[in-house]
């Protein structure tokens, strides 16, 4: 009869009536409540629905929750969007309530002027280009980039000087952005501003002439059609 050739010394054998250790089953204990931050940091193998809910409660509205807040900011530092709806104020009007909205729209503009140099965005009106462009990004690029060069050319220079005034607004009245603002506020005018990271923020109209300046970044609204945006990194 011929031998029967059993499995490879290197292959385990499970025995059929030997069941697999079940993971154990931890919960946030009912008297320590821990942030989101700190759940993730944890050794636990399994969170309930509800240790979610209380953490989120915890790691938003009570802060302390050290880990969350700093993979908050990280995030803000990555996304342009993100720190729109984190930290900026939106029209009060319902749905938006103070608050801007990110769609799907915004998170495709996002990705884009996070991974190209160049973009052109049309888009038709009420769809948060304005916002995202001339205000969220020129400001996320100056929080993160400390002496940076930034600058918002538009049709007119009034209006071009209105989207700064907008952003100046936004810096002096956000108590999360009052940082930005430098002690002396003499180095702001209508066409320019430094903020306290050293970042400058330049506003020009078509056909002023820029001569000498090595921006990190530009925008250009409303040069053809207002529907249209351009973005752009100028390489070093």
């Amino acid at each position: 009869m011929p031998e029967v050739e059993g499995p490879p010394a290197c292959m385990p054998v499970r025995s059929a009536s030997r069941e697999s250790p079940a993971l154990p089953t931890t919960r946030v204990p009912e008297n320590q409540a821990l942030g989101l931050g700190e759940i993730l940091e944890s050794d636990r193998f399994q969170i309930t629905d509800e240790d979610l809910t209380e953490a989120a409660r915890v790691s938003v509205y009570e802060g302390g929750d050290q880990a969350w807040e700093g993979a908050t900011a990280q995030m803000m530092r990555s996304s342009c969007a993100f720190m729109a709806q984190e930290l900026l104020r939106g029209p009060p009007e319902a749905p938006c309530n103070g608050r801007f909205l990110v769609g799907e729209h915004h998170e495709e503009w996002d990705h884009l002027v996070s991974h190209f140099d160049r973009v052109c965005v049309p888009a038709p009106r009420d769809h948060g280009k304005t916002f995202f462009f001339d205000f969220a990004y020129p400001i996320w690029r100056a929080a993160h980039e400390p002496r940076g060069i930034g600058f918002i050319f538009s049709a007119t220079q009034p209006q071009a000087e209105r989207i700064l005034a907008d952003i100046k607004n936004e810096l002096e009245s956000n108590p999360r952005l009052r940082w930005l603002v430098p002690d002396n506020k003499k180095v702001w005018s209508s066409t320019s501003i430094v903020l306290s990271n050293g970042h400058q923020i330049y506003a020009r109209g078509f056909g002023t002439r820029v001569r000498g300046a090595h921006p990190n970044w530009i925008v250009v609204t409303g040069r053809r059609r207002p529907e249209l945006e351009l973005v752009c990194r100028p390489p070093c």
